[in-house]
């Protein structure tokens, strides 16, 4: 049980860690976003960015978390369930900054990708001991 709170903790660290690198770029590397980005006034490219760059986070996130919790898949469907949960009470608090679709588009996304990430993780782990 330890290790796998402490696998979903790290799968939030990468996820963090990913965000903010990819919102990093965005602002720095295009001038439009990062004047559209105080008041949220994102058009449908930016908000499709946000979205690509939730989804790589999601990604990292459960293949950190699978990685923490010796290649379990079950570790990388907890993070992304976790980080659905903590998206729908966070999302609801924003709910009339972005259209219906983006909130909907990216609770769909979180846990697939988790799972998509840890998959990968699993797989390669197999590999790596001559399992496969």
């Amino acid at each position: 049980m330890l290790r796998r709170t402490g696998a979903v903790l790290a799968g939030f660290l990468a996820f963090e860690a990913v965000v903010l690198l990819c919102l990093f770029a965005a602002r720095t590397g295009w001038p439009a976003y990062a004047e559209a980005e105080p008041t949220r006034a994102y058009d449908l490219l930016m908000l499709l960015v946000r979205l690509t760059a939730g989804s790589l986070a999601a990604v990292a996130g459960g293949a950190v978390a699978a990685r923490a919790d010796r290649g379990s898949r079950s570790a990388a469907l907890a993070f992304g369930t976790v980080l659905l949960v903590l998206s729908v009470v966070w999302h609801i608090r924003i709910w009339d900054q972005y259209p219906v679709w983006y909130h909907l588009g990216w609770w769909a996304c979180i846990v697939p990708f988790a799972v998509l990430g840890g998959h990968r993780v699993g797989q390669q782990m197999k590999i790596a001991e001559g399992g496969l």
